[in-house]
């Protein structure tokens, strides 16, 4: 309740890891935040429904954005308060792991017609192709976002009679273990996802069946746009397709890499991925016994912005990418024998030190390949100087 009290102009508040947040907490935030517009909370178990209703009773008419997850006592009533106090203000919405969310609480949701951004993902009791598409239709013009994750009984209909028709502004779709979407589907909806321009951010991973008409028909679409592209756990996807992606994405920051990070060995510098569905470093340990690994997550940075009252550029270079431009680097040290465990210190050991230096620094396979830096100087010549412009004249005809 403190933070309510000493800081009540707060207009935007994320709160992670919020699990002894209570309904008195929720309450006086509503009473006391006189200017918050935007809500965003991880896993506030213990908010009761009439917490939920005096929140938002509170701040009628002002909520922007309202995005939870795991919020297990979340009910319908909570839903029709939200409606009445929020319709028609609310433009980002998040009902993530909601556990009584399902159809029913669909035609609720079509009230909100400024939505941009749309969350519904991993609720128990999956949501089904029709009223999905019924809400689409109402809500769908608007989105920028959308997230239908973890909807198993979700199939290819949702793409093409769902999204297709009645989006028309996405630039993040997040589509992410629907295990019925099928590989000749979510082409079909790619091939002809026409009203949509390219998107920057696309989700598919943990879909199991798609493969190379998808992946094919999603760079058609969006290669030219696409920042950020998972598509984690497409096991089947032949290795020319995959090979062939770098000439259609000339705008991707992030390409599915592993949360979890890749794990390098130490003994022979076998680099190997650490997913549960793959498990090459795993893997590699049991036919190899080299217990020891370091393993390696990386970020990407953000990208520079050019100002728009940066003077023209007169100057053009073209120079390697080098890989600490592009990402920050974290390492870990882990033993395969034990298990996996992190070993945190033996990090400062002179020699491990070393060890992993040479690891980050040596060079990658593609480095390798020197790309030689060329400059062009804009300059002006002789030629250009003593230029005489003849006046513009009708030719005469011959």
């Amino acid at each position: 309740m403190a933070l309510a009290s000493f800081n009540p102009n707060v207009e935007n508040l994320r709160l992670d890891l919020c699990g002894r947040m209570t309904t008195p907490v929720i309450e006086h935030y509503g009473n006391h935040l006189s200017n918050l517009t935007r809500l965003e909370l991880l896993g506030p178990f213990l908010v009761r429904p009439e917490g939920w209703k005096a929140f938002f009773a509170a701040v009628d008419q002002r909520l922007e954005g309202f995005l939870i997850t795991q919020s297990p006592r979340f009910d319908l009533a909570c839903l029709e308060a939200m409606v009445e106090h929020t319709a028609g203000t609310l433009t980002e919405l998040r009902l993530a792991e909601i556990g009584q969310l399902k159809d029913e609480w669909l035609p609720k949701l079509e009230a909100f017609k400024n939505l941009r951004s749309l969350d519904l993902s991993f609720s128990p009791e999956s949501l089904t192709d029709e009223p999905v598409i019924t809400l689409l239709s109402n809500v769908g013009e608007s989105l920028t976002l959308l997230n239908l994750s973890g909807h198993t009984a979700l199939t290819d209909k949702i793409l093409t009679e769902g999204v297709a028709p009645h989006t028309g502004s996405l630039n993040t779709l997040i589509m992410t273990s629907l295990e019925l979407l099928t590989d000749e589907g979510v082409a079909e909806f790619f091939g002809a996802f026409n009203t949509n321009r390219p998107m920057r951010r696309v989700d598919f991973s943990r879909n199991h069946s798609l493969s190379a008409a998808a992946l094919s028909a999603l760079l058609s679409h969006s290669g030219a746009a696409l920042e950020d592209l998972n598509i984690n756990s497409w096991k089947e996807t032949p290795n020319e397709t995959m090979m062939g992606m770098a000439q259609y994405l000339p705008q991707l920051v992030n390409l599915d890499d592993l949360p979890s990070g890749v794990d390098v060995c130490l003994t022979c510098f076998n680099g190997g991925c650490t997913s549960d569905d793959r498990h090459h470093a795993r893997t590699h340990f049991e036919r190899t016994d080299h217990p020891f690994v370091l393993n390696v997550k990386r970020k990407a940075k953000p990208r520079p912005q050019r100002d728009d009252n940066e003077p023209p550029m007169k100057k053009l270079a073209i120079q390697e990418e080098r890989e600490e431009d592009k990402y920050t680097h974290e390492t870990t040290l882990k033993c395969w024998a034990c298990g996996g465990v992190e070993l945190p210190d033996m990090a400062n050991e002179p020699k491990v030190r070393a060890l992993v230096d040479g690891v980050m620094q040596s060079m990658s396979s593609a480095r390798q390949s020197e790309v030689k830096a060329w400059e062009e100087d804009i300059m002006a010549c002789e030629h250009t100087l003593t230029l005489e412009q003849v006046s513009s004249h009708q030719i005469a005809a011959s």
